[in-house]
């Protein structure tokens, strides 16, 4: 059985951010690829993400998102770590929210390295 390691696809100018896609195609390389998106376009996007590798999308459709604010975010991320418990959480490395979710579900999440094998 693969392992799923989850992937926060951010959304630029209404569509899946090239970064967050290259984490996603990485993440199909090593596993069962699921993504979450967040934010008013989530729903327009997701549909993209299976394209990149994604199994699976867990989709938040909220304007909330949309400025980036920590908190909110984090708090449904971490909501959805606890249910569902991928092996691996990968995020954009520009991404803003990694140390936020660590720290409230633990560091056995890590960030995307370019040369990452499991």
């Amino acid at each position: 059985m693969s392992k799923t390691i989850w992937v926060l696809i951010e959304i630029e100018d209404g569509k899946a951010a090239r970064s967050s896609l290259e984490v996603l195609g990485k993440a199909a390389q090593l596993g069962r690829a699921e993504a979450i998106v967040l934010g008013s376009a989530a729903a327009q996007v997701a549909p993209t993400l299976g394209e990149y590798g994604a199994e699976k999308v867990y989709v938040h459709e909220d304007a909330t998102y949309d400025n980036y604010l920590t908190l909110p975010a984090v708090d449904t991320i971490s909501e959805l770590l606890k249910q569902h418990q991928p092996a691996l959480l990968m995020l954009a490395t520009r991404h803003s929210r990694a140390p936020e979710c660590t720290q409230q579900y633990g560091p056995d999440h890590r960030c995307h390295r370019p040369g990452l094998r499991w």
